[in-house]
Formats: C-alpha cells, structure tokens, sequence
C-alpha cells in the first residue's frame, strides 16, 4: 500500500492492479476456503458471495446452498460423479438419517426435499390445523439464458421419477418413462441455438407432477407459455438457429416423410423455403431426431400421428 493508499493488487494471472482507497473489499479470514452455504459465511457481502462461489466452481463444487435454496453454476461440461444412482442413493439415505457426513450441496437434495414434504402430513408444518392433509409442493428454476435452467429440470424430473418408480409397483416405471420421454419433445420443438445457448428454451413452462398418498407417481400435465413464434419467420442473429425440430427434418428425414411433407428435393435448393434455415444440420441433429420420434411414440403416438404432428 502507497502512503497516500493506493494499494498494488497482483490478480491470480500474475497481473498488477492499482485499486484506490475503498475499491478493495477484503474477505474475512474464516471465508477465503467458500462455504458449502452462503448462510455460513461469517462476514454476508456481495464480493464476499462472489469469492465463495468461484473458489467453489475452480473445485469442481457447481452447487451451493443458500438455506433451502440452491445456487447452480453452469460447468459447461460432464462432471465426473456429480450425478448417477449411487449420489441419488446418498441424499435419499441422508434424509432418511442414515447416519455419516452430509452429502454436499446438490439439485437432488432440493428435489428430495420437496418430495418428502409433499408426504409429509399438514399437522407437520402446523400442530394446530385440523386433518392429516398434504401440501402441494414447487420447485422453482430461474436464471439467465445459459445458466442451465433446462439442465437443472431434466435432473430435478429425473430424481422424482426415480423416487416415485420405488414406491410403486416394486420398481416399475412406465408412467415415470412416459413423463420423462417429454423432454426431448419440449427441447426439439420449443428449443433453439442462440447467441449465448446452443439448447435455449424459448418459452416458460410449469410442469405439474402428480403423486398419490403412498408417493408414487399418477400422472403429469404441462403448461407452456409465451412461446417465441417470431423465431420462425426471423432471428436478430446469423449465428443462431430456428427451432431444433426444422433441422432434425431437414437433415435426418427419410425421403418419405419429406414426401409427404411436400418438402423433399425443395428443401435444400429452394431458397424461400430456406430462407430461415440458412444454418445446416449439425451431427447431434440426427440423434436428436431420433429421439425426437422415439418420444412421440412413448407417449402413445403412432406412426400416422407422427407424420400428422411433423
């Protein structure tokens, strides 16, 4: 520090940075390791939120609590045993009191929690209210665009579906398969490549997840709204995509079914009909089509019904 209080700041790069008095929050001592919850820390402020979360997310810990809720950090790649039975098994046991360490933060943790207390009886939360009813129960998944809010809802689904399938029928599971088989769907029609997203949702959703008394799953329903219906005639953006759907047909459709869709031949050499496709196919396009057509059939659409939705 100079006499007259600049300070010389030399950043993990090596860089030297002149900061003046009062541009410099100090983290206190307790909190330089981050806290698993933000709650823990002992001095709460806003540089001091910032350097607990990015020492978490250099450890590889993209997950950290804030009381019930949970803060997620896109990785933007695979983590190696961050998800699988075993780690649902671990926060399963844990909120049972199997005993041992806590496991540490994690979206299986949220949705384990809101599984039990949508069991859990009224008098539970209130001693005084009359009858063992239940309460609904949400799970809210806010963030900006790439921050992995789809991600973070294939999980939360992926958990409460494999709970429920253990409650019923011994381990069956077609009605939680049915459910999950959604996701593709709601991604290849509802999703589309921008600027920032390669998989961005461009349009909110409030998915219903229906249980019965003994926890196991009964049905589900989906809401969707403000879906994005001027991405298909214009994009602000050269870079980005229209919806995955297009592509998926574009680029993966048998010679039939581009027939039937009076597509064929004029897909690729008639420029109005490309004009708001100018972006080819990638390779993950015929997977996704794949799937995209496995879905539909899951969820009990033959192949006429397809051809109809396509």
């Amino acid at each position: 520090e100079t006499p007259d209080g600049i300070r010389l700041v030399k950043t993990d790069a090596g860089r030297l940075v002149r900061l003046r008095p009062g541009a410099m929050a100090t983290v206190h001592p307790r909190d330089v390791a981050g806290a698993d919850d933000l709650l823990d820390l002992a001095a709460v402020s806003e540089p001091a939120l910032h350097h607990s979360l990015r020492v978490r997310y250099g450890s590889g810990s993209v997950y950290t609590s804030v009381g019930t809720m949970c803060v997620s950090l896109n990785p933007y790649r695979d983590v190696p045993g961050l998800y699988g039975e075993a780690i649902q098994m671990l926060h399963r046991d844990a909120a049972e009191g199997g005993g041992g360490a806590a496991p540490p933060t994690h979206l299986y943790a949220v949705a384990e929690r809101a599984y039990r207390c949508l069991l859990r009886p009224h008098d539970a939360f209130d001693p005084t209210a009359p009858g063992p009813r239940r309460r609904d129960q949400s799970v809210l998944i806010s963030g900006e665009s790439g921050a992995g809010k789809t991600e973070a809802t294939k999980i939360i689904m992926m958990y409460l579906t494999r709970r429920s399938a253990a409650e019923r029928n011994g381990g069956s599971r077609p009605l939680e398969d049915v459910v999950l088989s959604a996701n593709p769907l709601l991604e290849s029609f509802g999703n589309a490549r921008t600027a920032r997203n390669d998989n961005s949702s461009r349009f909110g959703k409030m998915l219903h997840l229906k249980f019965g008394s003994r926890g196991g799953m009964v049905g589900a329903s989906l809401s969707n709204y403000l879906l994005e219906k001027t991405r298909i005639v214009r994009k602000d953006d050269a870079e980005e995509r229209n919806y995955h759907v297009f592509y998926q047909l574009q680029g993966c459709a048998d010679a039939d079914l581009l027939a039937y869709l009076a597509l064929g031949e004029q897909l690729t050499t008639d420029g109005h009909r490309r004009r708001f496709l100018h972006n080819a196919p990638s390779k993950m396009d015929a997977a996704d089509f794949t799937s995209t057509d496995a879905s539909l059939g899951a969820v009990g659409l033959d192949a006429g019904d397809r051809r109809t939705v396509y």
